[in-house]
């Protein structure tokens, strides 16, 4: 009995610690997506980024990495900072959402873009 219940523990601690292995990388790589959304919108020029927020609203994407579906969006708004210059400047948020075994899962970032950005120095 004593036998048993130790193999019982030990494959129950494996288990617990490959589902922490997989949200970890699930986690890591959500991030690494979100990064990479971020700072892409950051080469767009200033007048995509306001057909962005105008006409075309959050662009969706779902992008499959190691098996799991990430889905998410990209949106454009104001900047919500009140200076001379919040005309110039707009508010960029990505969000994130996966499911990891049974657990939806969510992360999001949000970054202001300016018109006379880093897109000049690339295009």
């Amino acid at each position: 009995a004593l036998i048993t219940t130790m193999i019982v523990s030990l494959m129950a601690g494996l288990m617990f610690c490959q589902t922490l292995n997989r949200l970890s990388r699930d986690s890591i790589q959500a991030t690494q997506i979100l990064v990479s959304k971020t700072e892409a919108i950051r080469l767009v020029r200033w007048d995509q980024v306001l057909d962005m927020q105008t006409n075309s609203g959050p662009v969706q994407f779902i992008q499959n990495e190691g098996g799991v579906n990430y889905r998410g969006t990209v949106s454009v708004g104001p900047s919500e900072i009140s200076s001379s210059y919040s005309n110039d400047l707009r508010k960029v948020s990505v969000f994130l959402s996966w499911e990891t075994g049974n657990v939806r899962r969510h992360r999001a970032f949000q970054t202001l873009v300016a018109k006379g950005g880093m897109w000049q120095y690339v295009n």
